[in-house]
């Protein structure tokens, strides 16, 4: 490490745009430092750049109604079409001719606001129901499992669309808890599947901190990839490839006198350099009932953990907390992050305790086992604002000393996630974050599964 010479700092910062500005400047008295930042208010609603994918709507709706009111079938084929033209997929369907009340259960993973899915399934189906139909019960899914109904009345739905007062009338509507089951629809469409959703990305692994040097980072080439193959049962692949980065100089080995369940981190960053298999995991997904829901896991579960295990979720409809257990046996991967596995195996497994206060602020307890076999509790607390962006901290007290644990005496960090769609003009789910945990010792290591289930049923708060 480079060593003080003296102790003044002095930075140029020059304002590109309003929001984008870098700066050059010594610290140290004998080194020059670069950076640049961004600057976003990234809790209000709107996104950054305006969107140019708006609602879809239906071409020649008095004739779509007027054939739809003298063909069933016409009518469930056209909302299987319009809604998918707007990306939201009917899984089955039903007219109740008793209640005038059209049912329909969809899932979607385009738009990061549940209402403005709802708003545009809504509209669809207002554009192509007869006239005979009164309310609109819209069911939600995510990976086969129920999360809301919701009842509108047609007639209030138009009164506030021609208003432009979607929020309004939302409130005035029935939501529910929703527990799927096919067998109770008429129309129970055939799924295109298998289905493989992937993309290319680039990503970044860094160290950042210790004696080799301040930071050190690897640019690679990323690939993603969701197959369904069936509506419950998904596998995740993730796999990237290196582009450039400054390793050599990183030598800094474990001390730890735990297990090296994360601090032999050097190794796994230097010998998967050209390639690194982060992800290949098997999920399965079954809702129990309204409120309990269930997931099954094995495979290449983390960077540096592979194994089998499960999570099982109670989450009380329009209550603001869950109760939740899981339980891993895992086995260490090798350095190179390819299929082979180290020696070391071990069982951990949490209790896990949410609690949602006002404004989206999320508390989150893991009490149980971790991967050192350390006991002990994990507290998160972070928030999520109107447009996605979530922000959070935590710190982890299990049963070793300060003295076993080392440097840093206790785990903590923080993290923060960035919705994708705040950059592009398309909406689009996912996020993109960044953590940090100013040491990374072995002491209180939790396995980082794909799909945790608070996740996976947000849609059923």
């Amino acid at each position: 490490p480079v060593l003080q010479e003296k102790r003044i700092n002095a930075a140029f910062v020059y304002p590109v745009t309003k929001r984008f500005q870098v700066s050059f400047g010594v610290i140290r008295g004998n080194t020059l430092n670069f950076g640049f930042s961004y600057r976003g208010n990234y809790g209000v609603k709107e996104p950054f750049i305006p969107k140019n994918d708006p609602y879809k709507p239906v071409p020649y709706p008095e004739i779509v109604k007027k054939i739809n009111t003298e063909d069933r079938s016409l009518y469930y084929k056209s909302a299987i079409k319009y809604m998918a033209e707007n990306d939201l997929y009917l899984q089955a369907a039903s007219y109740h001719e008793e209640e005038d009340t059209f049912e329909v259960t969809y899932a979607q993973d385009t738009y990061l606001s549940y209402p403005r899915a709802l708003g545009r399934a809504t509209r669809v189906l207002n554009d192509i129901s007869p006239y005979s139909v009164s309310h609109f019960k819209l069911n939600t899914v995510n990976a086969d499992m129920g999360q809301h109904s919701v009842l509108i009345s047609r007639e209030k739905f138009n009164r506030y669309e021609l208003k432009n007062l979607p929020e309004l009338h939302l409130n005035e509507s029935s939501v529910s808890s929703y527990y799927h089951d096919f067998e109770t629809f008429d129309l129970q469409p055939e799924a295109n599947i298998p289905k493989v959703f992937w993309k290319f990305a680039p990503s970044l692994r860094s160290q950042i901190g210790g004696p080799d040097g301040f930071f050190f980072g690897d640019i690679r080439l990323n690939f993603k990839s969701e197959t369904l193959i069936r509506k419950n049962l998904s596998f995740l692949l993730s796999a990237s490839t290196g582009i450039y980065d400054n390793f050599d100089e990183l030598k800094l080995k474990s001390d730890s006198i735990l297990p090296h369940v994360r601090t032999d981190i050097v190794s796994y960053l230097k010998e998967s350099r050209s390639f690194a298999l982060g992800r290949a995991q098997l999920n399965y997904f079954k809702q129990v009932n309204t409120d309990t829901y269930l997931k099954l896991s094995g495979g290449v579960l983390e960077e540096m953990f592979g194994g089998i295990g499960g999570e099982i979720l109670y989450r009380p409809f329009s209550k603001n907390f869950g109760l939740g257990a899981e339980y891993w046996n895992v086995k260490q991967r090798e350095y190179s992050q390819r299929l082979s596995f180290r020696d070391y195996q071990t069982e951990t497994g949490h209790i896990n305790f949410y609690y949602l206060f006002p404004n989206n602020v999320l508390f989150k307890i893991k009490g149980g086992r971790f991967l050192a076999k350390d006991s002990g509790f994990n507290f998160d607390f972070s928030r999520r604002f109107k447009s996605g962006f979530r922000v959070g901290a935590f710190f982890s007290l299990t049963d070793i000393s300060r003295e076993e644990f080392g440097e840093g005496s206790f785990d903590k960090g923080f993290y923060f996630f960035i919705p994708i769609d705040s950059f592009f003009q398309n909406y689009e789910r996912g996020y993109t974050g960044f953590g940090l945990r100013p040491i990374t010792r072995d002491g209180a290591a939790i396995i980082n599964h794909g799909f945790h289930l608070w996740g996976v049923t947000d849609q059923a708060q």
